[in-house]
């Protein structure tokens, strides 16, 4: 009795080792299952990381550079003895016409296009000269009266706005700036003053509401006190041919 209890303990004793081995070769499968997991989700998680930066180096592609046309210019319009100098777009003719009441000069503007866009966008209309001398010569005839051209002149000194015009900076030039309904749209008027010389440059609108539109395109046209000031770059890339301007 006293043997059989004997093995009847060792036995006792060797089944529990065996569920220890088992259980720890579980624990090593686990610990070597979760090693495993671990390391697949890390490579996931930085390939995640990396790859839309790649995916996206890979898909963009160099923007096509877009051809920027410069503006084009007629070289500068001197006029007489007066040293006042004239830009204006390529696409306008200055042709001179019987010149108002009291002014130096008057030009008109052709612009050699389809003329049903003349009818639909903002466009060069008229440039007109007069001096001191010029609406004292006419006289009450004059369609500029000589308060008028004082009063601008000092407006213009003096930054003084009214209620009728407002002053605006071109190209480090000041101008007067209104807009006048005509019967067949609106005219947005700039006047300066250059060497004793007021310059009066109108755009035709459709409305007044294409005043904005009027801007930019006069931006493209400048008055210079002097031809010798014209900047370089201007010159060289203005239109040679043309550039004074016909009679009508």
């Amino acid at each position: 009795m006293l043997k059989n209890e004997i093995i009847i303990d060792s036995h006792r004793d060797y089944v529990p080792t065996s569920h220890y081995h088992l259980a720890l070769r579980h624990v090593i499968l686990i610990v070597f299952v979760c090693v495993v997991l671990g390391g697949i989700i890390i490579m996931l998680s930085l390939f995640a990381v990396v790859s839309p930066n790649t995916a996206v180096e890979q898909l963009v592609v160099p923007p096509t550079p877009v051809a920027v046309e410069a503006v084009s210019a007629r070289a500068p319009f001197t006029y007489a003895d007066n040293a006042v100098s004239f830009i204006y777009p390529l696409e306008y003719e200055l042709m001179q016409q019987e010149a108002i009441q009291g002014s130096l000069a008057t030009y008109g503007f052709i612009r050699k296009k389809n003329e049903m866009e003349d009818e639909k966008n903002p466009r060069l209309d008229r440039l007109v000269m007069y001096t001191a001398a010029s609406i004292q010569t006419a006289g009450e005839a004059s369609n500029l009266p000589p308060q008028i051209f004082e009063g601008e002149k000092k407006a213009l000194e003096t930054v003084e706005v009214s209620d009728k015009n407002e002053i605006i900076t071109f190209e480090d030039q000041r101008y007067l700036v209104a807009n006048n309904v005509v019967a067949t749209g609106s005219v947005r008027r700039y006047v300066t003053y250059v060497n004793e010389t007021r310059i009066e440059i109108t755009i035709w609108m459709p409305s007044v509401s294409e005043s904005m539109q009027a801007d930019e395109l006069f931006h493209q046209f400048r008055v210079i006190s002097n031809a010798k000031t014209v900047p370089s770059s201007v010159v060289e890339s203005a239109n040679l041919e043309g550039q004074q301007p016909s009679v009508q």
